[in-house]
């Protein structure tokens, strides 16, 4: 389905979106963060989301091997 470059950098923005704005309903403390327009970007919970959101597309979208 997402493949190529264009396709991991949706996933990584989209990832980065869920990670903040979950850690914002957890209620938990922004580390590491850039402030842009006067808007708060915490790079620490944006790197584990977009993590976290290309591990799961990896884990439904790999290919299986049948032996």
């Amino acid at each position: 389905m997402y493949s190529g470059c264009a396709g991991s950098i949706l996933i990584g923005f989209g990832g980065a979106f869920v990670g903040m704005w979950l850690a914002r309903q957890l209620g938990l403390p922004e580390l590491f963060t850039i402030r842009v327009d006067g808007e708060a970007f915490p790079l620490v919970w944006s790197i584990i989301g977009s993590a976290l959101l290309a591990l799961l597309f990896g884990l439904f979208t790999r290919r299986r091997v049948v032996v």
